[in-house]
């Protein structure tokens, strides 16, 4: 056992950080966006991949009747998941960028490689294209195309990297730097292993490179506001665009907080903040569905997408939020002037920007009719 952690110690750190990095975001309790998604289907690739390479070093050479066909399993699966793996961390990266499931979708989530491979690999049950194993020694040889699936893995990381530098523009520079040191891990555990075949970076390189994806985009890059602890805007357009690309139904709520800036100025901005803080916490603690995204969109507006019970109950919803907002001791003692609210059910021939205004608009009638 011993010799097995010595041997293969950064295969299981590896897998231990991929696992401590679920827990911890599964501790965030953040809503379920399509990038995580896609996030987690990387690690779980990884995990697998992670498992099954020493497992196929083991296997080698032991001569036992069945070994070697289990050692062709093995290394069938690698072969694989490798480019499957590429594949997610391109699809990650797209969806970073754009915020596209139909761009994914037509670039086949950039599973070109894994498909490639796929088909290379039932050549290889006739010919050894990829890689074969001596049914008597039970030992692992390199076919002679092997160097061409590293090749397209190169071109999938090249064409990516070109891709984000293209259209740094679309983010800020903190995630661009997080995309590209996350491609560079894998890179260069990919090179070391493709010539040292005893020195296990490629995988592990990758769960390093998950780690500062992690670091850099799902915990830094602003999907909680710091102060009332709601969904931040770009939270909100992801949620928005998955659930009209679901056709799911919805309805969009607008709030403004009436004579706010009377509060900062006469009783500070600390008092400001208690106001925030309570109108977030009760704007949460009214919702029923879990789907029910509340965010933050700057200042003193909130934006709410409202599903499921929530959706149906709307009106309900309002009554709620105006009896407790009134009632709540800590908006006395700030003298909070209550809300104005827009509210717009979601018609699916309705754009997103244009449900946006109108919904802005809705909220504005309502605050221009109390002066």
């Amino acid at each position: 056992m011993i010799e097995f952690i010595e041997a293969y110690h950064i295969h299981l750190f590896s897998s231990l950080l991929l696992l401590i990095i679920v827990i911890l975001n599964r501790f965030k309790k953040d809503i379920p966006t399509f990038s995580i998604n896609i996030f987690y289907g990387l690690i779980l690739v990884n995990l697998f991949l992670l498992i099954l390479e020493p497992l196929s070093f083991i296997a080698d050479s032991n001569t036992h009747n069945l070994l070697p066909y289990l050692n062709y399993a093995i290394d069938f699966l690698v072969v694989l998941l490798t480019p499957v793996l590429v594949g997610l961390w391109s699809s990650y990266i797209d969806y970073k960028l754009f915020k596209k499931r139909n761009r994914l979708r037509k670039r086949l989530y950039y599973q070109h490689v894994a498909i490639i491979s796929f088909v290379g690999l039932l050549i290889n049950f006739f010919t050894p294209v990829f890689f074969s194993i001596d049914l008597d020694t039970n030992t692992y040889q390199r076919g002679y195309l092997f160097f061409l699936r590293y090749a397209m893995i190169f071109a999938l990381y090249i064409h990516i990297t070109y891709m984000t530098i293209k259209n740094k523009n679309r983010q800020n520079s903190q995630i661009i730097i997080g995309i590209l040191i996350f491609l560079l891990f894998p890179i260069i555990g990919s090179i070391i292993q493709l010539f040292y075949q005893t020195l296990y970076f490629q995988f592990s390189g990758a769960a390093l490179g998950v780690l500062v994806v992690f670091i850099f985009l799902e915990t830094t890059s602003g999907n909680k506001d710091y102060l009332t602890n709601l969904y931040s805007r770009r939270v909100l357009d992801e949620y928005l665009n998955i659930l009209v690309e679901k056709k799911e139904q919805f309805t969009v709520m607008m709030i403004d907080l009436d004579h706010f800036k009377m509060i900062n100025d006469e009783l500070g901005h600390q008092a400001g903040d208690q106001v925030l803080i309570e109108f977030s916490r009760i704007l949460s603690r009214l919702k029923k569905s879990k789907k029910t995204l509340i965010t933050r969109l700057g200042g003193d507006e909130f934006l709410c997408i409202l599903t499921e019970d929530d959706h149906t109950d709307a009106k309900k919803y309002i009554e709620k939020l105006y009896k407790e907002t009134s009632e709540s001791v800590i908006l006395k003692e700030n003298k909070f002037k209550g809300f104005s609210e827009g509210i717009l059910p979601y018609d699916h021939k309705m754009g997103i920007d244009k449900l946006l205004r109108n919904v802005d608009a809705r909220m504005y009638d309502k605050k221009y009719s109390k002066r």
